[in-house]
């Protein structure tokens, strides 16, 4: 998927994000702008992100056949380091003290949060393969930032000539996009891994064996 489109995904889903931050000002009054700021970026944005890329994938997931579907191959290590800096971060200053138990609470909360969110993601992510496209979908949480062009698993609708090559390593089979511009990683389930292998070569993609 093209930065253009994760950056409507982005914008459409921070816009909605925002606009409940202020609701919730605006109906909870005591509420304290940080603890605001937590609820909408580890609770609500993940689920709009969700929800955004569901509205744009919908049409895309009715046009054609559906060959098959693997469990997508997905890591977090950046998301979760952003994430957790900033809530550790942001915790600190506003306690200014490291004897505060409420801070070490509000901070494994929202990791817990976070956790649930990737794990899920994790679960419901797959990889779906049609004549003419391959598509990651399902229920997926992460916020993505649409800062570089380089992908990793990252939900969309990607054409086979975006690929150049794969590698297979164990059960993992990665897909590498051309011009070093990502990734998509998945699991070969062992009783359909040299149809599915046939199938993507049959692409133009050449795999090969680790």
């Amino acid at each position: 998927m093209n930065n253009t489109k994760r950056s409507l995904i982005f914008g459409a889903s921070i816009l909605i994000s925002t606009f409940l931050y202020v609701l919730m000002l605006m109906v909870f009054p005591k509420l304290s702008l940080l603890m605001a700021f937590y609820i909408s970026l580890y609770l609500f944005t993940p689920l709009f992100f969700s929800l955004v890329r569901k509205v744009y994938l919908h049409k895309h997931l009715k046009q054609g056949q559906e060959f098959f579907h693997v469990k997508a191959i997905i890591k977090h290590a950046q998301l979760r380091a952003l994430l957790y800096v900033i809530i550790i971060i942001t915790q600190y200053q506003f306690y200014n003290t490291l004897s505060d138990i409420k801070m070490y609470l509000t901070i494994l909360t929202f990791i817990i949060i976070t956790e649930v969110y990737l794990y899920l993601t994790n679960k419901f992510t797959k990889i779906a393969f049609y004549n003419r496209s391959i598509i990651v979908c399902g229920t997926d949480f992460r916020i993505d930032l649409p800062l570089n062009d380089y992908i990793q698993s990252t939900s969309g609708v990607y054409s086979y000539s975006d690929f150049d090559m794969g590698t297979i390593k164990g059960q993992a089979l990665t897909l590498e996009m051309r011009y070093k511009r990502g990734t998509l990683s998945f699991i070969l389930p062992e009783d359909k891994a040299p149809h599915i292998i046939s199938f993507i070569q049959s692409k133009g993609i050449e795999l090969e064996k680790l």
